[in-house]
């Protein structure tokens, strides 16, 4: 029997402890969390590496794209942008400009001809809001959506949940 590859079985929701406890050929417990850790540290290293000044914009999306994250051939990410999650894809030419912070534990769908500015954030999990003890209640993932040629000005802020119709300006 082969052995299944990290990320043949990712979801959108997944951080890698999720897919290193998912392994059930782990015949030892310590193994098990080695392997965790180890998947953990190249996940984190890849993302750090990725986010040097420089890489050109092609090689940043081909060493997400070895994580598992299902982005497009023309997709061009500029330096120190960070990710978060498995669920960012991308449909077609999508450019990602300086300092994006991209939070895919949900779902995050960048259309053909999407252009995000600097610094702009995409948020896809929130709290739902808990009694007086505890005020961050259990984690809400709601997926985002980009569409076709809409344009995310420089700082601007996506919540979860939002469908920017196509050619949209957000500034």
């Amino acid at each position: 029997m082969t052995r299944p590859e990290a990320f043949d079985f990712a979801r959108p929701d997944d951080d890698w402890a999720t897919l290193a406890s998912r392994r059930r050929d782990t015949p030892v417990k310590g193994l098990a969390e080695l392997r965790r850790l180890t998947a953990k540290f190249a996940y984190g290293a890849v993302l750090t590496v990725q986010a040097f000044t420089f890489w050109p914009m092609r090689w940043r999306a081909a060493m997400l794209r070895s994580l598992g994250l299902r982005l497009s051939h023309d997709t061009y990410i500029a330096d120190r942008c960070y990710f978060k999650g498995f669920g960012l894809i991308t449909e077609g030419k999508v450019v990602m400009n300086t300092g994006c912070h991209l939070d895919a534990a949900g779902q995050i769908i960048l259309e053909d001809g999407t252009g995000l500015a600097c610094e702009v954030m995409i948020v896809t999990s929130s709290h739902e809001i808990g009694d007086e003890t505890w005020r961050a209640g259990p984690v809400l993932r709601k997926p985002v959506r980009i569409c076709s040629g809409a344009w995310i000005g420089a700082r601007a802020m996506i919540l979860p949940g939002v469908t920017v119709a196509p050619g949209c300006v957000i500034a």
